[in-house]
């Protein structure tokens, strides 16, 4: 996060009344959230002068933003997890990442039962506390050149840290900003939670690095979401698929026009049903293919056929390779089905473990086959015009089970188009919130 804190603090001094976040609190302006970084920034400085890996409490506040930049200005190593994390998820962070502070609110922390270890505790700003444990922080050249971590239920059963670079994130976002077309001082909607890699990226850190402002909402409501994104003129979403059909499901809908197109990913995607969506909505949905562990990797064009935007998972960013190879690793040509490769400069440093980052077993060719990310086989089709398809049931499977798993509401609509596609399902079991 050095660079990005950088880039803030000297924005902050020739425009502190420009507005960066608006949030459930409110309008906040640069100066705002780069005094409480500068301020939080000091105060980690007292405990030790080395730069600090910190676990953050990752909501959609101006207040993640700020405790990002403070720990860029130490020279860190920024670590997120959702203050709705359960105590064994907090245990399990702390063991694969051994952080060298804590900073939460108090409620959470409690919930967590932080060890006794972190006994060191000073007050900070909005109400938060920041734990520490006593002595020096350990080396943060440990992380290899990572500079943020989160955690990721991925589809490989334990929940893992992943461990990104501040040029993966800045690639993936630069990459998104090209394509999308967006320019400095326009809103970004950040509405999927930012305690997930990819919310990070492209909620937080791309509005901050495009010099726009990061809009949020108190909790996921599609109308509040629709509110916000009219009232602050929002120009680009990302969105998980359900999310993105909840939007339409609206009564009386207002259209967003303004909203110049919405990134989804991470699910299940029917065609038609989203054709209906982003007809309803009146503006261009954008379905790609990332994951955490290689960030945003391809995606369409606005101006592109519906087709392709909605049938297929995008092309990859310019220095990436998707491929597809056969049982022998020999690359198949388009329109041929075979196992997913990925290489590109959003690929991960590594999983957290034990204090370091553990790096991806790699081909020899430097690909991440889907074997790292996935329990399941990955298949993806190449198509004559440069878009990918995954095409594997295997993987839509997963998709299911993931994000269900990690209890995202789940509409009647992308339950049936998920039903539809995958014949093998013969019940579902919902649990009632």
């Amino acid at each position: 996060m050095k660079i990005l804190a950088k880039e803030m603090l000297e924005r902050a001094q020739r425009s502190p009344d420009r507005i960066a976040v608006v949030d459930e609190f409110g309008e906040h302006t640069l100066g705002e959230i780069v005094a409480a970084a500068s301020t939080l920034a000091a105060r980690i400085e007292a405990i030790d002068p080395g730069a600090p890996t910190v676990l953050v409490q990752a909501d959609n506040t101006w207040h993640t933003v700020a405790a990002a930049l403070a720990v860029g200005l130490r020279g860190g190593v920024v670590a997120v997890l959702s203050p709705h994390a359960a105590d064994s998820e907090f245990r399990l962070a702390v063991a694969d990442i051994a952080p060298d502070l804590v900073f939460a609110e108090p409620e959470p922390l409690d919930r967590w039962q932080v060890p006794a270890a972190f006994s060191i505790r000073e007050s900070a700003f909005a109400g938060r506390v920041v734990c520490a444990r006593p002595g020096p922080f350990g080396p943060v050249e440990r992380w290899r050149g990572g500079t943020a971590i989160a955690m990721t239920s991925g589809s490989t059963g334990r929940p893992k840290c992943v461990v990104q670079s501040e040029e993966a994130i800045r690639y993936a976002c630069t990459r998104t900003i090209e394509v999308v077309g967006l320019q400095p001082g326009e809103a970004v909607g950040a509405f999927v939670p930012l305690s997930s890699v990819a919310a990070f990226c492209f909620g937080m850190y791309l509005p901050a690095y495009l010099g726009g402002v990061m809009v949020t909402i108190d909790k996921w409501s599609p109308v509040a979401a629709l509110t916000a994104i009219a009232a602050h003129r929002v120009a680009w979403t990302m969105l998980v698929p359900t999310m993105a059909l909840q939007l339409s499901l609206v009564d009386d809908a207002p259209g967003v026009p303004v909203l110049r197109a919405i990134t989804v990913g991470g699910g299940p995607m029917n065609e038609s049903a989203m054709a209906a969506a982003e007809n309803r909505l009146g503006t261009t949905f954008l379905r790609v293919f990332g994951m955490s562990e290689c960030l945003g990797h391809t995606t369409p064009r606005p101006d592109d056929p519906p087709a392709i935007r909605l049938g297929r998972d995008g092309r990859p960013f310019e220095g990436t390779v998707v491929r597809a190879v056969d049982g022998a690793g020999n690359i198949l040509g388009p329109g041929e089905v075979g196992d997913a490769q990925v290489k590109g400069p959003s690929l991960f440093v590594g999983y957290a473990r034990d204090g370091v980052p553990v790096p991806p077993e790699l081909t020899p060719t430097g690909s991440c086959p889907p074997a790292i990310w996935s329990r399941w086989p990955v298949t993806v089709r190449s198509g004559c015009s440069g878009d990918r398809s995954r095409s594997s049931s295997a993987a839509a499977a997963t998709s299911i089970s993931t994000r269900w798993r990690r209890r995202s509401r789940v509409c009647p609509r992308s339950s049936r188009c998920v039903s539809s596609r995958c014949p093998m399902i013969c019940w579902e079991s919902v649990r009632p919130r």
